[in-house]
């Protein structure tokens, strides 16, 4: 595109210097001018954006700095344009292959860090699109800036590693496109035969194999590198290990990326990898550093030399530098996962946290090559499974881990544990089927041979871990020094109880990325994996240190004290492993054979020190106690129980249950019947008692979060039971006043956020309750006394929440409605804060549903006084979806016009690559015109002035409207049809007395009311009556404004056909659609007798009412025939009409004129059949 006949000045270097200060500044006309340049790819753009990075003297580095990060999103929008499977590009190749040169240079030479990373990431960019093809050198460039004999800088390796990792993770996941020269020469409409096809596809596949295999050439020389500098951190010098080993951890970074893209390596070697290898490698290591340091760089340099021209496509046999690097991997893991540090010595200690970091970036890349090869990685899996269990499971003491071993660290090698334990093919099932189904090739079945070999390994030394002499000591290492609570965590306890109990429970979550989430994962993988020797080996061990135990409230010397924390950590294994614990061991024998016995002793003992041992130890066994013990809960932690009595660490105790409790009831579940009944009936028999406990609870907690967590226990109580919440009613309504007052207390004394989430709790708790309970909700006067104070607040957008609590707060007004036969004074109350929400940042759509539940079961005159605000939003969302719509259809239209290389009528029967409008957007305008068609059906002629610039809007949005915005444009024609049955007249006003907008409209609405959805074909229920619905109300619509004789439109004899055409089929389904308006009759009959006051749902049988009252479906579609072939516009070109009709249909036309030769004899046998035509 010419930028100047676009309007857009060219990208001068001053232009662009400008754009860039400006932008600085928070000028948004030179950010959209940037974009526009950005957009439309503008010749020059990017290397005068690079010729300001250059300017390191003469421009700011923040300048410089916004200057690349322009760059870098431009190349990502505009450097190639992609549709369905092709690419073109507008910038030059010259330009382009400038670009690439100068993000290179510039990388090594800026001396801004930070400038150098989004340098980096603009290099990435590049290489989505131009690697292999268009750079195939770029790898080896940054290769051999990696390299320690090079020239290269510390800083320049630094940050080629930086950019290699980003590249080769980009490249991962890297489209391959046609290029317009595979279609050159080609024009006009293209047959693609299935062999071109094949030969296309084929061409995709080896482009990707090339890259994967330029990509895997750089392995062995980064390897290579790698394995010279840990060896100087096992062994070298203290001035030369540090820079050394730091270099090294970031090899691995671009290593694991390298072993996640290639492809399966070869496994011929991996069988000749013994032990003894091993042994061999380790001796060797405890040679001299010299003489190695020296080895490794010869190496280095050799494998540079060897790799030096990475843009070979031809890809090498890596299986030997894949298997010399898990050696090396394997030495290091041995040399340093011991490495502790010295508190004396500060050299050792800086030396063992980067044996640490190091033992933490092999394990991601041993876990990366095992995810993306599991057959390839099953030869090595037995020398690094034993090397894994030893080194952070058996070896190390609970104080070493939790002392000296980083969260990533611990998290990283629980993870390649249990990913091992879970891969489907390391399982005896899997090597049974597949030794089942051998392959017939004799060249692949030696290959096939040594896998299963390979794999049958894997599954050994898996099941050694579940032999008697191993499972145990596994199982105690996993309790005792990932479960289990550290030094630090009780002395967080004794400080801070209740913030540690809050903070425990979020640690332990199953999406946590902990070490004691981690290590329970390990555990329930071992569960999954060893089944019931695993099961029998943790219940050994709780057995055992419950003897070792003696009783609960002794054992408080250090032997003691580890025994009581060990039993703490098996119970919280056991809780975490219920479901597969439970068939072995029932909670509720379990609870009440010796968990309850331990939590009431424990609340006895009140008038101990707080910082007994004992209660962080006893919290952890209440997950699930309220379920299981009524009398527990209404005698220990109910209302009689002394406020002065208990001691803050004490409230941690019934917080810990109330922590279980939720954890339960969130993981509640009809999916599990038998688990899920027994669970319901337990819960509905001690909610009574467990309701005023926890609100007695939250009357006593310091912390916010806390009530919060004991709402959303009282939350889902509420939701779990339904309709049997309905005894406990009186119980919350007593304390919701307390909780209301208690949040506006915290108002005043907390941070905004907190208080924000707990009014939002609040109204969760309320919404659940009313949605339940209905009506018998609502009218308790002590719940009313706090729902309309409370949505009072949340709807101000005058208060310090702003918005966030509105969009919290609308689906509890929206169920107060649901539950009320009118518009009481307090819901009344609440309308000023809902129209003054439409003009803030509020959720517009859900506004609407509510404003339309008022005129629902209320009327039109609320809105009176709230006119001047209702409609220009109303006016805002209409025209922001047309304006939507208009541009999707426009870049639709641009995007199938332009013409490119090689032509792109291959892609005419492909979607175009253009987005529609947001779905976000259609749904408030589809809620938008849900609340014109109420007002024009409960008062049309007032409505109908007031809403003109609307309903103009959607008169005109009909003719636009595609795709996703069909089902917008019916909703428009359901709300203009009830003005234009009432009256005709204003069908030119909407249109600008526009004949050919009106003809556009009437063909769109004859198309929608003549469609058959898929859903209705298929018989789907409700789909059926719902087309005849729309049928006969377009009918009906239509038949009024052409007896009208106002709209020139449909005197055009086709058109008209079309018309007729939908009336008489609608004339034949009459007796079916008298039937649908029986059966809706007799719907609400039955809810006005059957239904008590509490179960109804108010605004959806008025909203069923309105639709049953409406005068188009009172009128019969056989007047509407009748009147139809008597009116003017039909008889003055009756045989003009007539013919277009037996186009479309002879059979109809056949009857129409039997109709108008014989009318009451072609009613009474109305018949209408055959296949309908094209529109001519």
């Amino acid at each position: 595109m010419d930028q100047q006949a676009a309007g857009i000045p060219d990208p001068t270097p001053q232009l662009v210097f400008q754009a860039i200060t400006a932008v600085s500044t928070g000028d948004t006309s030179a950010d959209a001018l940037l974009r526009r340049w950005e957009t439309d790819a503008a010749a020059g753009f990017l290397q005068t954006l690079l010729a300001i990075v250059e300017e390191v003297d003469g421009v700011a580095p923040p300048l410089r700095q916004l200057a690349a990060i322009v760059a870098k999103n431009a190349v990502g929008s505009s450097w190639r344009k992609t549709m369905g499977s092709r690419e073109w590009s507008r910038i030059p190749s010259q330009e382009k292959g400038q670009v690439k040169e100068a993000a290179l240079r510039l990388l090594f030479r800026e001396p801004s860090d930070v400038i150098a990373l989004q340098l980096g990431l603009l290099i990435t960019n590049i290489a989505r699109f131009d690697f292999p093809s268009e750079w195939p050198n770029l790898l080896s460039h940054l290769q051999s800036a990696v390299l320690w004999n090079g020239p290269a800088s510390m800083r320049d390796r630094q940050r080629a590693l930086f950019t290699l990792k980003n590249v080769i993770r980009a490249l991962r996941a890297k489209r391959f496109v046609i290029e317009p020269s595979a279609l050159a020469g080609q024009a006009g409409d293209i047959t693609i035969t299935a062999q071109e096809m094949a030969a296309i596809t084929r061409g995709l596949s080896e482009k990707r194999e090339r890259m994967v295999a330029m990509v895997g050439n750089t392995f062995p020389a980064l390897a290579q590198e790698w394995q010279a500098h840990v060896q100087l951190l096992i062994h070298g010098p203290a001035d030369l290990w540090q820079e050394r080993a730091n270099l090294g951890n970031q090899c691995l970074f671009v290593l694991r990326e390298i072993l996640q893209t290639l492809a399966i390596w070869d496994t011929t070697r991996s069988d000749r990898w013994d032990d003894s290898r091993v042994s061999v490698l380790h001796e060797a290591a405890s040679q001299g550093s010299a003489r190695r340091d020296n080895s490794f760089r010869g190496n280095a340099q050799g494998g540079a030399e060897q790799n030096g021209a990475n843009s070979d496509a031809e890809g090498r046999d890596i299986t030997p530098q894949v298997e010399k690097f898990f050696e090396g991997a394997h030495h290091a893991l041995q040399a340093l996962q011991g490495v502790l540090p010295d508190e004396a010595d500060p050299v050792a200690t800086l030396r063992a946290e980067l044996a640490s970091l190091t033992c933490e970036r092999i394990t991601q890349c041993i876990t990366a090559a095992m995810d993306k090869t599991p057959a390839g990685f099953a030869s090595y899996l037995p020398h690094f499974l034993p090397l894994f269990t030893q080194g952070n499971l058996l070896n190390p003491t609970a104080h070493t881990i939790h002392q000296f071993f980083r969260g990533k660290r611990r998290v990283v090698a629980t993870r390649f544990l249990s990913r091992s334990l879970l891969c489907p093919l390391y399982r005896t099932e899997t090597i049974a089927a597949n030794r089942r189904d051998p392959p017939e090739d004799k060249s692949m079945k030696q290959q096939w041979e040594r896998e299963m070999a390979g794999l049958e390994k894997a599954e050994a030394s898996i099941n050694s871990l579940f032999a008697e002499s191993s499972c145990g000591q596994l199982v105690e290492a996993i309790v005792a020094k990932y479960l289990a609570l550290s030094e630090e965590e009780l002395q967080e306890w004794r400080e801070d109880p209740e913030g540690f109990v809050r903070s425990g429970d979020v640690e332990a979550s199953p999406d946590a990325d902990t070490p004691r989430a981690c290590g329970v994962a390990l555990l329930l993988c071992m569960l999954e994996r060893g089944g019931n020797v695993v099961a029998h080996t943790l219940m050994n061990l709780a057995s055992r240190l419950q003897v070792n135990s003696a009783t609960p409230l002794q054992g408080e010397g250090r032997q003691g004290q580890e025994v009581v924390i060990l039993r703490e950590a098996v119970y919280r294994g056991l809780g975490e492993a219920l479901m597969q614990m439970e068939p072995l061991m029932p909670f509720a024998q379990w609870w009440q054979g010796e968990l309850r016995h331990l939590v009431v002793s424990c609340l006895q003992a009140e008038q101990q020190q707080a910082n007994s041992l004992q209660k962080p130890v006893t919290a952890s066994l209440l997950a699930g106690a309220v379920l299981e013990d009524e009398q527990f809960v209404r005698r220990r932690m109910g209302a009689r129980m002394p406020r002065g009595n208990w001691l803050p660490n004490q409230m941690a105790l019934p917080l810990a249950a109330l922590f279980g409790g939720l954890h339960n009831l969130d993981t509640l579940s009809p999916d599990q019947e038998q688990n899920f009944n027994a669970r319901l009936s337990t819960l509905e028999q001690a909610a009574p008692a467990m309701l005023p406990a926890l609100f007695e609870l939250l009357g006593r907690v310091e912390e916010v979060e806390s009530r919060l967590r004991g709402l959303q226990l009282v939350s889902i109580i509420v939701e779990v039971l339904g309709a049997q919440a309905l005894p406990v009613l009186g119980t919350i309504a007593q304390y919701l006043p307390q909780l209301w007052t208690a949040a506006k207390n915290a108002s005043n004394n907390k941070e905004t956020g907190s208080v924000t989430r707990l009014h939002s709790a609040l109204i969760a708790v309320l919404t659940h309750l009313i949605s339940r309970l209905g009506h018998l909700a609502i009218s308790h006067a002590a719940v009313e006394s706090v729902l309309f104070p409370l949505l009072s607040h949340s709807l101000d957008v005058s208060e310090s929440h702003g918005d966030i609590l509105v969009d919290e707060a609308l689906p509890l007004v929206q169920a107060t409605l649901t539950s009320s036969p009118s518009v009481t004074p307090n819901l009344q109350m609440l309308l000023p804060y809902l129209v003054r929400a439409l003009s803030s940042g509020a959720d517009r759509t859900a506004l609407f549903h509510v404003v339309e539940s008022y005129l629902v079961i209320g009327n039109s005159s609320l809105l009176q006084e709230s006119a001047h605000v209702l409609v220009p939003a109303l006016l805002r969302s209409v025209e922001e979806a047309q304006k939507a719509q208009a541009e999707a259809n426009a870049r639709q239209g641009s995007g199938g016009s332009e013409q490119h290389p090689g032509g792109l009528a291959l892609l005419r029967s492909s979607p175009k690559s253009t987005k529609g409008v947001a779905r976000e957007v259609l749904d408030e305008a589809m809620a938008a015109s849900g609340i014109v068609a109420v007002l024009l059906a409960t008062s049309l002629q007032q409505s109908a002035h007031l809403l003109a610039p609307v309903l103009r809007v959607m008169a005109g949005a009909v003719n636009i409207q595609t795709g996703r915005g069909l089902s917008l444009a019916e909703a428009y024609l359901e709300a203009l049809s009830h003005l234009l049955y009432a009256e005709p007249s204003a069908m030119p006003q909407l249109l600008n007395n526009d004949e050919a907008q009106q003809a556009a409209f009437f063909d769109k609405w004859l198309s929608a009311a003549t469609a058959k959805k898929l859903e209705e074909v298929l018989g789907f229920v409700g789909m059926t009556p719902a087309g005849r619905l729309r049928r006969h109300k377009a009918a009906v619509a239509m038949t009024r404004i052409a007896s009208s004789g106002c709209c020139p439109a449909l005197s055009n004899p086709q058109r008209l056909a079309r018309v007729l055409q939908l009336v008489c089929t609608a004339a034949k389904e009459q007796g079916q659609f008298a039937g649908d308006q029986g059966a809706l009759r007799d719907a609400l009959k039955e809810d006005e007798q059957g239904k008590a006051q509490e179960d109804r749902d108010h605004v959806a049988m008025r909203k069923l009412a309105l639709s049953y009252n409406n005068p188009l479906r009172q009128q019969s579609a056989e007047d509407a025939l009748q009147a139809l072939l008597h009116c003017s516009q039909m008889t003055h070109q009756q045989s003009a009409v007539l013919e277009a009709l037996s186009f479309l249909d002879h059979h109809m036309e056949s009857y129409v004129r039997a109709v108008l030769s014989s009318p009451h004899a072609a009613m009474q046998n109305l018949s209408i059949s055959g296949q309908p035509r094209s529109t001519p």
